[in-house]
């Protein structure tokens, strides 16, 4: 009889990808495939896709109220060989442009219900956007395309130390909400390991967990990645563990170093922002691949003008094949070097340098556990008058949250955000708001929206976002 440790094997090549097709869509396969498709025809033809593709999204940006002014003189139509050209004309689009008109980034002609998300992770700064239907299909197909260059395939068996502070709470909606993502990582072969508490104890909890469910990788934020790697530095090795997947957050060199020596498998990058979805995978040979038919990217310097191969700019995004809700040339605020195309891993297309931009620190908790910092970006959602803010610990039992604010807040707005922060650090913190009328960069000229000022502690690794 097969060992029941063989089974997971038999799930994802019979059983696992079919199921996952069926759980995200046969349109995430579709363009999955296409992808796939793109990235194998020669040079001449890949470029002539790619530019079809960005003219298709620019002819339906004539109908966007905030870009119709700068494709006006198109009104016969954008056509590839145009597209790139028609593209820079454009103007940059950034976060305050969403923020305070969301509304004009959707296409006239659509008649759909469109949801709405709301970020603050990647700059500090609030925001709510509409979501194009297609946004989830596009980021469950980048996924499985990034992960594919690692040998993790759909149904894969995964372990993610990970969570959102969404389901925290009580109420029926978000029991209905938990129970559905429950189901889908079951068909998903994945099992979910809270990310809220990083004490010894639960490190411990979740390296037995790795070791009893034997997962061919795992993901997670990059400072928790690295906590738990650290704790599991002289631990019995998983021996069906390929790869480490870290998201959400900037992965510092001394990280990866340590979680590959530790753990004893690469790590894989994975850059994106919850409003463009996923931008980027690294790949065996090191480099981050820019995911071309679903994006175009830029390195632009302050004046806007592309920098040069060595030197760094903004990272600035056009969403591709998204036509209700169309974002071009949106600046990230994240950062990264312009490098020599051309990849030793032989595939085609855009690279970036490694990415610097958002820098968290571990929050601690007075119970000796820690969470990562991402997480309060969830809680700062509910404060829509904040323009920017920074989350700073000043000790283990105290928080203070610095903010800038242009509009009134409402009580009931710091009761829900403190509330949410209680809810990942315990009730024996205390949350304080402190309005400012500036809030100050690193001597580096970074800004750490997420800030601890307590010194390191044994047992949890380093905090590295101190460059």
């Amino acid at each position: 009889m097969r060992p029941l440790a063989d089974l997971y094997d038999v799930y994802h090549r019979r059983i696992g990808y079919r199921l996952c097709e069926a759980a995200l869509g046969r349109s995430t396969f579709a363009l999955l495939a296409q992808m796939q498709r793109i990235d194998t025809l020669p040079t001449a033809e890949r470029t002539r896709a790619l530019a079809v593709r960005l003219a298709t999204t620019l002819n339906a940006a004539a109908q966007v109220p905030f870009y119709r002014n700068g494709l006006a003189d198109k009104a016969s139509g954008v056509r590839a060989g145009d597209a790139v050209d028609a593209l820079k004309a454009l103007p940059i689009t950034r976060k305050e442009h969403i923020r305070d008109n969301p509304r004009a980034f959707l296409r006239e002609t659509c008649r759909r219900r469109l949801q709405t998300t709301r970020t603050a992770g990647s700059t500090g700064q609030p925001l709510v956007a509409y979501c194009d239907p297609l946004a989830a299909v596009c980021g469950c197909a980048a996924m499985a395309y990034g992960r594919s260059w690692w040998g993790l395939p759909p149904g894969a068996r995964s372990v993610n130390l990970w969570g959102h502070s969404k389901y925290l709470s009580g109420g029926w909606r978000n029991r209905v909400r938990l129970a559905k993502r429950r189901l889908l990582d079951a068909v998903m072969n994945r099992t979910v390991f809270p990310a809220y508490d990083l004490s010894a104890s639960n490190l411990d909890r979740f390296a037995d967990l790795v070791l009893r469910k034997q997962p061919v990788y795992l993901v997670g934020y990059a400072s928790a990645l690295h906590a738990a790697a650290c704790a599991m530095r002289n631990a019995e090795p998983a021996s069906r563990l390929r790869a480490v997947v870290s998201t959400g957050e900037v992965l510092y060199e001394e990280q990866q170093q340590d979680i590959e020596e530790y753990l004893r498998v690469p790590v894989v990058q994975e850059y994106g922002l919850c409003e463009a979805g996923v931008i980027a995978y690294s790949c065996p040979a090191g480099s981050m691949h820019v995911l071309d038919p679903l994006v175009h990217v830029e390195l632009l310097d302050d004046e806007g003008r592309p920098v040069d191969v060595g030197e760094t700019g903004r990272i600035v995004v056009s969403l591709l094949g998204r036509h209700d809700v169309v974002i071009l040339r949106y600046d990230t605020g994240d950062l990264a070097t312009e490098v020599p195309q051309g990849c030793a891993c032989g595939r085609p297309g855009r690279r970036i340098g490694r990415v610097a931009g958002r820098a968290y620190d571990l929050i601690r908790t007075p119970s000796g556990g820690a969470v990562p910092g991402v997480l309060f970006t969830h809680a700062m959602k509910y404060l829509s008058g904040v323009q920017r803010y920074c989350v700073v610990q000043t000790d283990l039992d105290r928080i203070e949250v610095r903010y800038e604010q242009h509009q009134p807040l409402q009580p009931a707005e710091f009761d829900a955000a403190r509330r949410k922060m209680i809810d990942a650090v315990g009730s024996d913190v205390q949350i304080r708001f402190q309005r400012v009328d500036a809030l100050p960069r690193e001597s580096s000229g970074k800004f750490r929206w997420i800030r601890s000022e307590l010194t390191t502690t044994q047992g949890y690794g380093p905090n590295r976002n101190t460059q």
